[in-house]
Order: structure tokens, then C-alpha cells, then sequence
């Protein structure tokens, strides 16, 4: 292989032009360091034109012009210590393990490296530097967690190749007076941390109790390396490669510390390897099969020393004769190569005599007397005279039928005369019982020396009966492409005929092996009846460790196709196979069964979702490749569309408010349109994949298809996407098409079908005729075909449904026995716990009226297969009236989309439509309406600075004004927080990334615009707003006093923390006062007299946040100074915040117009805590240094631009420029 290297000056790009297809893991290894394959075909690799690429791409030329192996390049890029290099992914984090006081313990570090091989070696030189003796290992994250990398990079937690190359120098060279002043232009991260050269007594003395450390498996593997070693240089070129990879591989498994993580990499290896035979010279490839076992050997589910400890005398082997490697087969435990194969050739005669000299002076006549492995040995050997052995094979044929059985039993090969055992020549075509193989028609005794020469026994039966079913079915399409050709002369000339009659017999020959193996499984299992079986046949059938072997093996091979797969492919193809396929690896390096099991199908599920953007021939290529591995953890396959033809296709589609399961979806519309959440900003995307959309015009409706129906359906106005198609047109075509649409779609059309509303999920499941009727509006003058298809899909299996449904009704049930006294099995006693009990029960209802609608099909569906003269009843089941927040929620959400914004008349008249029960709580949903939108637009994949002007927009022209206020509000001085500043803080606090949120006042939740609520606590005394809380399903709802100190569990428990308290006095007796001061606010001098409320609150609620948190708080007032330069009000407030807490900023806000629809006071500020300080020292600063405090912020964009600086740079656009930058 060659390689030429082109600086591509019109892309600026490094070009690198490979003379063929380069290795599996040089593919893999440029992947990591973020090359790609350029779309116009060839092997040709590119990545920008950055200077720190230069070294490595250099060395790579180098070598492999040199014709050496590529793993031999060393200067692979290293990048730059900065934030810049986290928000560009150009790093990973390790964490190194090591022992403390005889406890194990882990630190990570941040190592500004990508390919991984070379960051293992630097990560476990840093810790044998750093740690001696005491370190035990080091491993790579699998998840690039940017949060914890800049706090890494801030705390200097970072191992840099420079640095520890100049600290190996330091202690390697001892340093003059001379040249004491210049060490400090070295790269050393602390003087502690460069060590005196121990003395040589120690060193030895660490040494040996390394080496009483190691494990067998590691001494194995050593030995294997040591060998390895001696060879190179002494070997044809070709060869040296091979063993110089092989040994690069073996070294970096046996630097693991644990012995699964040994075997982990080993299993990669040997996967490899078997490759490696079937391309590789006889030398070569006999080399490799020694090499092979070995490693086999070791990988067995114990070592071999143990497995001879407790008396196995076979294992399992890999063998390679006639062309064919034979897997899963049984060797005797102690036999060495050539025997393992059964067959010797003649260049192996003076190895034989050197390594098996005993055999030469071997007797005929004590053959009696020679043990069962060199009885084997003999077997082997078809002549043994040929290799100076003088004994006849005769004779040898008569000892084995003598003591056959005996022998067997010996060797560790199991005597059931219905045992499978394999050919060696026929390989899994012929697998035969033992007693076919060794019956005599003319004797009473069995040829037990025949299955020794020609068969050996199969161990792992399930992976054998996979690999055979694998091999059928590959010799049935065979057959089907034979049958397909045209009849031309060739064709009949019988060549094709004789192929098929071929074919048929192989496939006829693997059933009868299937058989074999059947029939054996069957008469263990009619033995297990009568007795036990011995722990060693058990482990024969099917160990649970040989099936985790087994789906790894199988997984790996999944992943090689699909790389293959992903060399010919561009564009969004390319992403989603290159993403599918580092999801996999990523499940490939997990050992433990049940977690590798479990992540498995999650991918599988991803890979779902994704699927339907694929072209068709790509989509069932790797359906087929997806399918083998759910044929393992199970679950429903994924159909091919050239087998059979479907219009929809079962989904889970996401959705603004999470995943809405088990729906049908058109298989054709692709996404984004099968979710229904299509995105103004997608534009240039759609006219790119969906160019056919742009060509149709309004008064061609009644001419496109309807799947493109469909499409231009899910767009709120066609128009502002650029179509030529008005939204009036499209909505009187659908109601013309009607039943035949839903019919042409795929889509369900008995008026009881059920269907889920997309926006509100299981809480919202209606009959088609009630969905028509309603259509989630307010009208009803008319069925609305149209409305169905943009709000709704049809639920995929109304079984799976119901499921889905009593999952969440047991949830909220098991929720609700908190609020049930045990004795009088009523709601406990107290408001608070009637009321909640009636939140969880109204829950529940609405989910059960739900799966009322469901349940009602299914019934309709029994009567109408039990009477079919009975035509289906048309008449619709009763729609669910307590849904009130979900009709809100969905009117809202359709004027949004048409950008209307409505006035305080129009909703107040929804209270009638809707069945809201109040006025007060009619608002509280629509509150939560703009909030949930608020929510869509933050979840999109753009820039923070794109989503935020869309929601400024949306503020500015669409989110009504909150105009309703009651004595509940002047109670609690409840004021709702605008959801742009809530997206804000979301920026500052990062909740992108929070491990755990909370808002102690949290109103609605509308400063959680950013948060996961899976991860989110929300406190929030009113009760009348936990149904809006409840709806969004935030992980813990409490309704505690926030004014009182929370639990003591929950201090310094949460990552991010926003709360905007309510704006009064703190109406507490003296006594109390005291108390809350001196315990919470560090006793501090003046805070008694001068907090207020939310001043109270907001320092309550600092007191839950970690150490190294973040905090956004909103309180009443503005910041500024009196005349001596102090700040003039709530000063010692500010002085303990400021003494105690990092501020990193307090930034006064013009309510009158950034409140303006909230009904707010006029002056807020927001404070911005970058985290706990771990000695409290200073006080709140003077005019002099910091003059720009008592600012005013006029405007949204101006509170982003003050608080912006005190935050890491955004990677959105980052992220969106390199990836543009990959496809160019």
C-alpha cells in the first residue's frame, strides 16, 4: 500500500490517497482523529488544514512508504489545553485507578488527544509516574461529558505528552547549579509532583512484588510477547508484520490490570486473526492458528491452569484445515499443535522429531503402556514409519478399539454415542453422532481411532446451530439469484442446474447437521428428568458467559459490516451509519451480560428512529444486519421493504414534550414529518432531501399523492417553508380525500380506531369520529380530516398501548398510597394531602378514560370476528372530559403555529370549550402553553443565539399578556418569570448538562425552560399550580414552605439551582429570625433587621447547591451606590453573598418592559453565583471597582451579552461549522 499526501488549497484541506483500501483499524483510527472519506469515491481521507495535523500525517507517510505497518507512527496530533478545544470535542477523559490506604480509589484527568490507543499508553505512563506502585489501572470515559472537562481543564487535571516526556527527563538527568534557573521554562505541573529517583534496591524489591501481582493471564500473555519478540527481525518482511502487529496488540491487552479487560481486548484480537487465515500463505496462516489457540486457551470462561486444577482434560479450540477454519470444537486440554489440527504435512517431519522426540522411542509392543494424548498423537499420524516412528498403524487402530472408550473418557472427549461430533474435512456440513462414526458392521467393537483422525467434537451448540441456520440462508438466496437468470444459452447448458442441485444437497447436509444436534439436546434434556446433570455437561450446553462470547462476536461482525458500509456512503447516509456504528463499538466494550444487553437494545432502538431516513437499499441492508442481533436480545425486527411492501411502520416519535410511544407513522415520509415536528429553521435541509415538495403547486393538489399530502400536512404554513402551496388549498383537499387519504396513507379508518394526540401523549387518546369531530379545536361544524393528521397518529398496537397505560396508572397509584391513611384507608388528613391525593386521582382517571377508548376498540374488534355479518358499529365511544389542560395546551399550540396571538376575550371564552373548571386555572394552563413552546424552540438544534431570537420574536408578537390575577397570587406575590431570561440562566447554569436541578419556587416551571425534567426537583408551595408542574413530569414535586430550610439531605445536593422568590417582607417572630441567621446566614451582622423574603429564600436555596454549582437568582430592586460608593440598599445582604459565594455578576433589569406581559413590579435584578467559596473572605464591592453595576438592562439581548461573558463559549455553532467543514 502507498500513500500520497495533497494540500487541497480550495477546501483548505490535508489529503491523504491511499493506493487501496487501508486496514480495518488505520479506517477506525482516522475516524477518531476526525478525518472522513471523501463522497466522490476512491480511498481518499480528508480533515482541515490545521498545522497540528502535519506531524502525524507526515509520520503516516513515512512509514507506509516504507512499507512498514502504520501502527509503527507515533506523532499522533496533540491540541491545544483550552476551552476552544473541549467545545471542538478534541479531547477525551480518563480516569486512572489507584490505591490509598488499601482502598481503591479514581481521579480523572483531560487528555487534549484523540486516538485512543496512544491516550491509554500516555494515561498509564502518567499514572505509573504519579502513583508508583500503587497505581493498578486507567481507562477511557465512553462519553465526551463537556462539564466535567472544564472543570478539569480549571483545576489543571490534565496529562500532556510534553510534560511528561520533560518530567522523564528531569529524573532521568541529573540537573547543575548551572542549570537550576532554566528549569523553569520546562512543562512540569508541580514540583511535588517530579519524584526522586528511588534506589535500585527498592526498584527490584517493587518489581518482584509486581510481578506476584501479575495473573496467570497475564504471565501467559508475557510468555507469548517474549516469543513474539524473538522472532522479529529474524522473518521475512511480511511475516514481521504480522507478528510486529500481533505483539502490539497482545501488549496493549496485557496493560490492563483486570483480567476481563485483559480478555476484552484479547477477544478484538483473536476476532481478527480468524480473519487473517483464510487470506494468509500456509507458513504464515500455521503460524497465526498456533498463535490463535493459545490466546483461545487463555479466553476460555477460566484460565487453563485453573480449568486443570479442577480436572478438565479438554477445551475448547479453534482449528484450520482445508481451507476452512472449524470453531467451537473440543482438543484435549494438553495437546499441542500440529495434533490439534488432525492432519500433519510433510514439511512438519523434522519439527515433529524435534519437539516430540518421545515419540521416536515409542515401542509397538508397550503401546498398551503410553498415555491417553500420546495414543492421540499417534492417531494423527496417517504413516507414522514416514516420521521414523516404528510402529504400524495397525497396530495403533487395535489399541484404540481395545481401550477406546476408556481413551476418550481420558482425553476429555465425550463418549454419548449420540454426541456431534464435526468433520474435519466436511467442516459443519457433516456433523455426525459419534456412534455413526465408530460402528463396525463386522465387529462388535467401535472404530474409536476413525472419529480421532477425521472428526472432533463441537462444543457451544447454540452458536454452532446459529452459524448453520447463518449459512443456510445465505445458500437459499444463492438459489434465488440462480433461478432469476434469463434463459441465454450458458444458462442452458446445465451449469446453472448443476448449481443449484449443489446448493440444494449443502443445505440438505446442514438441516441433517441441525438434526444431529437436536436430537442430542433433546435426549440431555429427557436425561435431565431422571438425574442431575454433572456441572461439566452443563457447561457444555450452554454457560451464560458462552453466550455473552457469542452476541460480542456476533456484534463485532455487525460492526465490520457496517463500516464496509459506510466507505460508500455521503451526506446524512454517512452520519447516521457512522453514528449507528459508535453507538455499537461503544456497547461492544461493555462485559457484563445484563448491561450489554440492555444498551444493546437501546441502540437498537435509536437505530429504529433513524432508520426511515435511509435510502431503501441502504435501509435493508442494515435492517438485515440489525435483525440477526434482536434475533438475540429480541424485541420486534425491523421489516424490509424489498420482502414485503407496508405503508406505515410502527414508531416512537419525539416530540417538544417528550417521546410519544408505539405509533403509526407513513414508512415513506421520513422525518422530520413522521413526528410531525417540522422546524422553520430546517428550510435548507428540506429543500436538499425533499426537492419534490418545492415543485408542487396549489392548484395541483388534487393531483399529488397522498404520503406528499401527508408531508406538506405537518407544516404549519407551506408558504413560509417556500412551497408553492397555500394552507386553506391543502386543508379543502384533505376534506374532499377524506376516509380514501387515511385509506391511500395506511391509516386506520374505523371511526373507533384510537388515536393519540401527538402533543399531550397516553393522557390524550380519543376515537377516530370523536378526533374528527373536535379535531383539538374548538369548532366542531365540520370533520376535519386535516386536523387528525397534523395532531394526531394512530396508535400502533392498542395491546402495547394499553400497557404503556397501566405502567403509568401503577405509578401514580403506588404515588398516591403516600396520601392514604393505612387505617381508615381515606386520604390522610390535612389540605395538603387531600389535595394531592385528588391531583394523583384525576391523573389516573384521565388515564383510565384513555384506556377505556382502547379497550372499547379491542371489544368491538372480538364482537366483529365473532359475528362478521355485523358490520362495525360507526357510533364513537364517549370522549374523556377532564382533559381540560390537554385541549388548552393543544388550542394554544394551533394559533402559535398560525402565528396568531389572542386576546384576553378569545381566551377566556375557552374556559366554556375546553371544560377548564376556572378562570384561574384556565390562565395557569395557558401559561403553561407558551411555556411548552418555549420549551420546543430551546430543544432545537441550532445556536442558543437563533433560539433565543425566536423566542424574543415569539414574545414580542405571539405570547399573549398574563391577565389574570387573584387572591392567591397577592398572597404568595407570585410574579412568573419571562421564558427567554429562563433560557438564559439555563445557558448559565448549564442544565444542559446538570446531573440535578432545582427550583425551590418554581411557580409554572418557567425558569426550567432548559431543564430534563427526569432530572429536576421543583418545590412550589401553591398547590393549585402543581397540575401544570404534574404535566410536565418533573422527577419530585414537593410543596414545601420555601421559606423554611429544606431538608438536611438536600444541602449542597444539586448542580444548577434558579429561584425567583416572591417579592415581600419576612414576617417571622425575633426568635425565629435568630435561628435562620445564625444557622443559614453565618450568623452575619445586620441581616436580621435587613433581609426580606426572597432575600431569605434566596440564600435557603443557595444552601442546596453544590459546592462548585451554579446559581440563578431573580429578587425585587436595583443595585446602587450612595455617596460614599457603597451599595446604598440591603448592603449587609450583599456583603455576606459576596463574602461567602462566588458573584459573578448582579445585573438590574427594567421590568417595565422585560416584565411587561407578567404583571411584575418595576425594578428586578438577577444574580449570577458561580459557586461556593471554600474560605469566606471579602465583602460586596465599591463604585470604584465595579462602576457598571448599577446598569440597567433594557432588553433580552442585552441580558444575554452581560451574562454571556461569564460563561464557556457556546458549542452549537462551533459543532455546526466543523461538521459543515467534514462534508465539504
Amino acid at each position: 500500500m502507498r500513500l500520497e499526501v495533497k494540500e487541497n488549497t480550495t477546501s483548505n484541506n490535508y489529503e491523504l490517497i491511499f493506493s487501496e483500501l487501508p486496514p480495518n483499524n488505520l479506517r477506525k483510527a482516522l475516524r477518531e482523529l476526525g478525518f472522513t472519506k471523501l463522497q466522490f469515491g476512491g480511498q481518499i481521507y480528508t480533515i482541515s488544514k490545521f498545522p497540528v495535523y502535519r506531524p502525524f500525517i507526515d509520520s503516516l507517510e513515512e512509514v507506509i512508504n516504507k512499507g512498514n505497518y502504520w501502527s509503527e507512527v507515533s506523532n499522533f496530533p496533540i491540541f491545544e489545553s483550552t476551552h476552544d478545544s473541549i467545545n471542538k470535542n478534541l479531547y477525551w477523559i480518563v480516569t486512572i485507578y489507584y490505591k490509598e490506604n488499601e482502598e481503591l480509589k479514581e481521579q480523572h484527568y483531560i487528555i487534549f488527544e484523540l486516538y485512543k490507543n496512544a491516550i491509554l499508553t500516555l494515561a498509564r505512563e502518567f499514572g505509573k509516574k504519579k502513583y508508583g506502585d500503587q497505581y493498578k489501572d486507567s481507562e477511557i470515559l465512553p462519553n465526551k461529558l463537556k462539564r466535567l472537562a472544564r472543570k478539569l481543564l480549571q483545576s489543571n487535571s490534565i496529562i500532556e505528552r510534553l510534560k511528561l516526556d520533560n518530567q522523564s527527563k528531569l529524573e532521568a538527568t541529573p540537573i547543575s547549579n548551572d542549570e537550576v534557573s532554566s528549569t523553569s521554562d520546562l512543562e512540569i505541573e508541580s514540583v511535588s509532583d517530579v519524584k526522586a529517583a528511588p534506589i535500585i534496591e527498592e526498584e527490584v524489591q517493587s518489581k518482584r512484588n509486581k510481578e506476584k501481582e501479575r495473573s496467570f493471564l497475564q504471565i501467559e500473555i508475557a510468555k507469548i510477547i517474549s516469543e513474539l519478540e524473538e522472532k522479529q527481525g529474524t522473518t521475512r518482511h511480511v511475516f514481521a508484520s504480522i507478528i510486529q502487529e500481533i505483539t502490539a496488540d497482545l501488549k496493549q491487552a496485557n496493560a490492563y490490570s483486570l483480567d476481563h479487560d485483559i480478555k476484552s481486548s484479547l477477544k478484538k484480537s483473536t476476532n481478527k486473526y480468524k480473519g487473517w487465515l483464510k487470506d494468509s500463505g500456509e507458513f504464515e496462516r500455521n503460524y497465526v492458528l498456533e498463535i490463535l489457540n493459545r490466546l483461545l486457551l487463555l479466553l476460555d470462561d477460566t484460565t487453563r491452569a485453573l480449568e486443570v486444577k479442577k480436572g478438565a482434560l479438554s477445551i475448547k479450540s479453534c482449528i484450520y484445515i482445508n481451507k476452512k477454519v472449524i470453531q467451537n470444537v473440543l482438543i484435549p486440554i494438553d495437546a499441542q499443535e500440529p495434533f490439534a489440527t488432525g492432519q500433519l504435512s510433510s514439511y512438519e517431519v523434522d519439527k515433529l522429531q524435534m519437539n516430540f522426540k518421545h515419540l521416536l522411542q515409542i515401542k509397538e509392543d508397550h503401546l498398551s503402556e503410553v498415555s491417553s494424548l500420546d495414543l492421540f498423537y499417534l492417531a494423527q499420524l496417517e504413516k507414522p514409519q514416514s516420521y521414523g516412528i516404528a510402529i504400524k498403524s495397525k497396530k495403533i487402530q487395535q489399541e484404540w478399539e481395545k481401550t477406546g472408550k476408556q481413551r476418550f473418557e481420558q482425553l476429555g472427549f465425550p463418549t454419548d454415542l449420540k454426541y456431534p461430533y464435526v468433520s474435519l474435512e466436511k467442516g459443519f456440513v457433516k456433523i455426525l453422532p459419534l456412534e455413526t462414526i465408530i460402528y463396525k458392521t463386522d465387529s462388535d467393537q467401535y472404530k474409536w481411532w476413525f472419529a480421532l483422525i477425521h472428526t472432533r467434537p463441537i462444543t457451544e451448540f447454540e452458536k454452532v446451530l446459529r452459524v448453520i441456520e447463518l449459512a443456510i440462508e445465505k445458500l437459499e438466496k444463492g438459489i434465488k439469484k440462480l433461478t432469476k437468470l434469463p434463459n441465454d444459452p450458458a444458462s442452458k447448458s446445465g451449469r446453472s442446474s448443476n448449481s443449484i442441485d449443489n446448493i440444494e444437497r449443502m443445505i440438505t447436509a446442514l438441516r441433517s447437521s441441525k438434526l444431529v444436534i437436536a436430537d442430542y439436546l433433546k435426549s440431555k434434556e429427557q436425561t435431565t428428568l431422571k438425574t442431575t446433570q454433572t456441572r461439566e455437561e452443563q457447561t457444555s450446553i450452554s454457560p451464560r458467559s458462552t453466550i455473552r462470547t457469542e452476541m460480542h462476536y456476533k456484534l463485532q461482525e455487525v460492526i465490520d459490516e457496517l463500516i464496509s458500509m459506510e466507505d460508500d456512503l455521503i451526506g446524512q447516509q454517512e452520519v447516521i451509519i457512522a453514528k449507528t456504528i459508535h453507538d455499537l463499538e461503544t456497547v461492544l466494550e461493555i462485559a457484563d451480560e445484563d448491561v450489554f444487553t440492555d444498551e444493546l437494545g437501546n441502540s437498537i432502538e435509536s437505530f429504529k428512529n433513524w432508520i426511515s431516513d435511509l435510502e431503501p437499499s441502504i435501509r435493508d441492508r442494515s435492517a438485515r444486519l440489525f435483525n440477526r442481533l434482536i434475533a438475540h436480545v429480541g424485541g420486534r425486527s425491523i421489516p424490509i421493504l424489498s420482502e414485503k411492501s407496508s405503508l406505515v411502520i410502527a414508531k416512537d416519535i419525539e416530540q417538544y414534550n417528550g417521546m410519544v410511544e408505539n405509533v403509526l407513522v407513513p414508512i415513506h415520509a421520513k422525518e422530520p414529518f413522521q413526528s410531525g415536528k417540522v422546524l422553520i429553521d430546517q428550510i435548507k435541509g428540506l429543500k436538499k432531501d425533499f426537492p419534490h415538495l418545492y415543485k408542487i403547486k396549489t392548484d395541483e393538489l388534487h393531483d399529488v399523492s397522498a404520503l406528499e399530502l401527508f408531508q406538506l400536512s405537518q407544516l404549519p404554513h407551506p408558504t413560509n417553508y417556500g412551497m408553492q402551496v397555500y394552507r386553506s388549498d391543502l386543508l379543502q383537499e384533505w376534506e374532499h380525500r377524506g376516509a380514501d387519504g387515511f385509506d391511500a396513507l395506511g391509516f386506520p379508518t374505523d371511526m373507533n380506531y384510537p388515536y393519540v394526540n401527538i402533543h399531550t401523549g397516553y393522557r390524550s387518546v380519543t376515537t377516530l369520529a370523536n378526533a374528527l369531530e373536535n379535531s383539538f379545536e374548538p369548532e366542531r361544524d365540520r370533520l376535519k380530516w386535516w386536523a387528525v393528521i397534523e395532531h394526531a397518529r394512530p396508535i400502533a398496537s392498542p395491546s402495547k398501548g394499553i400497557v404503556i397505560i397501566d405502567h403509568l396508572i401503577s405509578e401514580l397509584v403506588i404515588e398516591r398510597q403516600k396520601y392514604i391513611n393505612p387505617q381508615t384507608k381515606r386520604p390522610k388528613t390535612g389540605s395538603e394531602n387531600k389535595e394531592a391525593y385528588r391531583d394523583l386521582s384525576f391523573k389516573i382517571e384521565r388515564l383510565r378514560l384513555s384506556r377505556q377508548v382502547i379497550t372499547g376498540y379491542l371489544d368491538t374488534q372480538a364482537v366483529a370476528e365473532a359475528v362478521p355479518a355485523v358490520e362495525n358499529a360507526k357510533e364513537a365511544l364517549p370522549i374523556p372530559k377532564e382533559d381540560y389542560i390537554d385541549r388548552v395546551v393543544a388550542t394554544m399550540h394551533l394559533a402559535y403555529r398560525e402565528g396568531k396571538r389572542l386576546t384576553k376575550k378569545k381566551i377566556e371564552d375557552l374556559q366554556d370549550q375546553t371544560g377548564a373548571p376556572s378562570l384561574g386555572e384556565l390562565w395557569e394552563a395557558v401559561e403553561l402553553s407558551w411555556l411548552l413552546w418555549y420549551k420546543m424552540i430551546y430543544n432545537e438544534p441550532i445556536s442558543f443565539e437563533a433560539r433565543l431570537s425566536k423566542m424574543i420574536t415569539f414574545w414580542n408578537t405571539i405570547q399573549p399578556t398574563y391577565a389574570y390575577s387573584d387572591s392567591s397570587k397577592e398572597l404568595y406575590k407570585q410574579y412568573s418569570t419571562p421564558c427567554p431570561i429562563g433560557a438564559i440562566l439555563a445557558q448559565y447554569t448549564g442544565m444542559d448538562h446538570a446531573a440535578s436541578i432545582f427550583e425551590p419556587s418554581a411557580g409554572n416551571g418557567l425558569l426550567l425552560v432548559g431543564a430534563a425534567p427526569k432530572k429536576t426537583h421543583v418545590n412550589e408551595i401553591d398547590t393549585s399550580r402543581k397540575k401544570s408542574l404534574a404535566f410536565q413530569q418533573f422527577k419530585k414535586i414537593t410543596t414545601d414552605n420555601g421559606a423554611h430550610p429544606f431538608a438536611s439531605d438536600m444541602e449542597r445536593s444539586f448542580d444548577a439551582v434558579v429561584t425567583n422568590p416572591p417579592f415581600a417582607k419576612w414576617e417571622e417572630n425575633s426568635f425565629d429570625k435568630e435561628r435562620i441567621v445564625k444557622k443559614y446566614f453565618h450568623n452575619n451582622r445586620g441581616l436580621k433587621q435587613h433581609l426580606r423574603l426572597e432575600h431569605l429564600m434566596s440564600g435557603l436555596a443557595l444552601s442546596t447547591m453544590k459546592d462548585h454549582g451554579r446559581c440563578g437568582i431573580i429578587i425585587m430592586g436595583h443595585v446602587y451606590f450612595d455617596d460614599q460608593g457603597f451599595i446604598a440598599k440591603y448592603r449587609p445582604f450583599f456583603n455576606w453573598l459576596y463574602h461567602y459565594y462566588h458573584v459573578d455578576a448582579i445585573l438590574n433589569m427594567n421590568s417595565f418592559k422585560l416584565y411587561n406581559k407578567q404583571g411584575a413590579v418595576a425594578k428586578t435584578m438577577l444574580i449570577l453565583i458561580g459557586g461556593r467559596k471554600a474560605v469566606g473572605q471579602g465583602v460586596a464591592p465599591k463604585q470604584r471597582a465595579a462602576p457598571d453595576l448599577d446598569k440597567i438592562i433594557d432588553t433580552f439581548e442585552e441580558l444575554w451579552s452581560a451574562v454571556k461573558t461569564h460563561i464557556k463559549p457556546s458549542i452549537h455553532t462551533i459543532i455546526k461549522q466543523l461538521k459543515i467543514a467534514k462534508r465539504k
